[in-house]
């Protein structure tokens, strides 16, 4: 076999290879079913997301979601169920009442 069949034998797995991994890319769902879209959408807004969760927790509490007297829920649980840093949450709590 000549340095150039070797060549072109080379390039060629190496171009099976990509095709099969486009394959097994392209069996993927577009859309990662296991990631869990939260409960809360705050992208489409222009006022800042620690104050849309403000106000979200605010109205929880007037509602009668979050009693008064009870513990809320902790800032990890609120940061998976909204989608956002913990910082984000704690910013949030840290607002005053308007």
């Amino acid at each position: 076999m000549t340095y150039r069949a070797i060549r072109w034998n080379t390039w060629d797995r190496a171009g099976q290879a990509e095709n099969e991994m486009k394959a097994t890319q392209r069996k993927r769902p577009a859309v990662d079913l296991d990631r869990r879209r939260p409960a809360v959408d705050l992208d489409r807004s222009v006022v800042a997301r620690y104050i849309q969760l403000a106000s979200l927790f605010r109205r929880r509490i007037e509602a009668g979601d979050w009693p008064v007297a009870e513990q809320t829920p902790t800032v990890d649980d609120l940061a998976a169920e909204c989608g956002v840093a913990r910082a984000t949450i704690r910013k949030a709590l840290d607002m005053p009442p308007s």
